[in-house]
């Protein structure tokens, strides 16, 4: 997709206070985001999964485009690629899976990426080693074709700080894509934790977001009102990261076939 030199520098600002941009090959890439089974066992036996890699990443793959990331403290991990070319940032998708550490390991073999380049969503897995605060290196396996992409990613200090509402809130402008298209869209966030929105097609949506036990992120919950919503009557539930007046929020579908994601910024005072 191509956005207008603004938008362009407001998706930059965004990823560069994580530590860059991501992905830009229209296969799964697994880094960061939440996804499959919400059970943390079977309820027989004991979890023997160790303390997941947890925090943001910024590196690059093996064919050279950029990536960051987040892995939560429970597996979950959401990523989101594009590429420069020319001047314009091409936001091209958003990769969500759940991952299960041992040892040094991180695996999942539930990646999906969103690609809004050619509006599919592609199943893969993950296989990674990482050392804790440092970095996370591996490759990623597209289903079905079996094609391999390696990474190397470094750990991002920025995500032991604390996630504070007084200083996130306020009113976002950016864009709002899905694997079927993309419009733009403005969020307004209370010091409560409640928001609400409405982009240039007349969807509105509200919700809310709170902060995790753990990292400077906030668990979503939003709702979408209006027959122009692509999931009208629907709630999703995903992650938002505010930093720095940069807002990013990722929320897939319950059966992870879609979803809204957001990329925007509170606009600079004149």
């Amino acid at each position: 997709m191509e956005v207008d030199n603004h938008k362009k520098e407001n998706a930059m600002k965004v990823l560069n206070a994580l530590g860059k941009t991501l992905w830009a090959v229209p296969l799964v890439v697994g880094l960061v985001a939440c996804g499959g089974d919400s059970s943390d066992s079977n309820g027989m036996l004991p979890d023997t999964s160790d303390p997941a890699p947890e925090g943001f990443y910024a590196g690059t793959s093996d064919l050279g485009a950029q990536l960051i990331g987040v892995v939560l403290d429970n597996g979950d991990y959401y990523v989101l690629y594009g590429e420069d070319s020319g001047g314009i940032y091409q936001l091209q998708g958003v990769v969500q899976g759940r991952g299960t550490a041992r040892g040094d390991r991180f695996t999942s073999s539930n990646a999906r990426d969103f690609n809004f380049v050619d509006g599919q969503v592609y199943e893969g897995s993950l296989d990674a080693t990482f050392t804790r605060k440092q970095n996370l290196t591996g490759e990623v396996v597209e289903d079905g074709s079996g094609d391999e992409v390696g990474f190397s990613l470094a750990y991002e200090d920025s995500y032991e700080q604390t996630p504070d509402l007084t200083e996130d809130a306020g009113t976002y402008e950016g864009t709002a894509l899905n694997p079927g298209g993309q419009g733009d869209a403005e969020v307004d966030i209370d010091t409560q934790g409640n928001f609400s929105g409405v982009d240039d097609f007349g969807c509105t949506f509200n919700g809310t977001v709170a902060p995790r036990e753990s990292g400077d992120v906030y668990n979503l919950n939003v709702t979408f009102e209006g027959g122009t919503c692509t999931y009208d009557g629907e709630t999703l539930q995903g992650i938002a990261i505010a930093q720095d007046g940069d807002l990013i929020a990722v929320a897939p579908t319950a059966d992870r076939t879609g979803g809204i994601f957001f990329i925007g910024q509170i606009p600079p005072v004149i």
